[in-house]
């Protein structure tokens, strides 16, 4: 089914939209027409800043490729695309979540659940482990900064640990990075309230 499109109106559908490891991209497909659309991005899956804009290319008898590259972020992200008309009026896409774990190797450690965010003065994670072994357990601010690092001892198999004595720490959203004496990451993101 095709749908009629008034002049100056949005008429354009997103076929899709997802991500490459290396950029993003979403083929949109060829009906009339589009200003550009804005790629915006979001730490915390609430509040949307645009971060780049890609020139739309207006009607084509082909699907179109269009792709932006978003560098240097940390921790798990959340996109979504506004797609504007040449009349000034816009549609959001759906939104994304990219996990983001840049030095991921075999996988030997796993993080199951937190409980306990948005936390106050304590976070209890359940983990999985390939084996027995001391991982480091950072809390870093948005800006990269650790504000809280300590040695867990995981035992082979899934356990819950418990971090306290959190409630010095500032209300915001912070980065909870585990770090394996192999160079494994996995990060996931925690609200303090």
């Amino acid at each position: 089914m095709r749908k009629r499109c008034l002049r100056n109106r949005i008429c354009r559908q997103l076929i899709s939209f997802c991500h490459c490891p290396h950029h993003r991209h979403d083929p949109t497909d060829n009906r009339p027409t589009k200003n550009q659309i804005d790629v915006e991005y979001s730490p915390d899956a609430m509040s949307f800043s645009v971060v780049g804009s890609v020139a739309a290319a207006g009607n084509s008898p082909v699907e179109i490729t269009y792709s932006f590259t978003h560098r240097n972020v940390l921790g798990d992200s959340w996109y979504r695309l506004k797609m504007i008309d040449i009349d000034g009026k816009f549609t959001y896409s759906r939104v994304i979540r990219l996990i983001n774990n840049p030095t991921f190797t075999n996988g030997c450690i796993t993080i199951d659940r937190i409980n306990g965010s948005p936390f106050s003065s304590e976070l209890s994670l359940s983990l999985s482990s390939c084996k027995a072994q001391q991982v480091e357990v950072s809390l870093l601010a948005m800006d990269g900064k650790k504000v809280i690092q300590l040695t867990l001892s995981l035992q082979r198999g899934s356990g819950v640990y418990l971090i306290n004595d959190l409630q010095q720490l500032k209300n915001a959203i912070y980065i909870l990075r585990i770090t394996t004496g192999e160079g494994e990451i996995k990060t996931e993101r925690v609200m303090k309230r």
